[in-house]
């Protein structure tokens, strides 16, 4: 994210709005990569594996779904929906190979 508000700080700052630039600049790379930093893991945890595009629809889809708890609720949900997958892969590895190994053409 450091590359839109940098690139944002850089194009003020070249059409002459320095203080502005400089002000955004300090801010989002204070406050906003601290929040980024600190509040990620919290609510989504370190060792989910989920890319930040999922992170990030599934918490658009949360508040659209639930209100503002969705901020937190779509992750928790998307997370939930992603281990689950993957328990069913490892369970059924057995008969999905099997599955895609007897592919003939023919309906059983």
């Amino acid at each position: 994210m450091a590359l839109v508000w940098l690139t944002a700080s850089i194009i003020m700052a070249l059409g002459g709005i320095y203080i502005k630039g400089e002000g955004l600049a300090l801010f989002c790379g204070l406050v906003v990569g601290s929040l980024d930093n600190v509040l990620r893991p919290r609510l989504v945890g370190k060792d989910t594996q989920m890319h930040d595009l999922m992170i990030f629809l599934s918490a658009l889809g949360g508040i659209a779904l639930f209100g503002l708890m969705g901020f937190v609720i779509g992750p928790i949900v998307a997370a939930l929906f992603v281990k689950v997958w993957d328990i069913y892969g490892e369970v059924f590895q057995e008969f999905l190979s099997k599955a895609s190994n007897n592919r003939s053409g023919v309906c059983r």
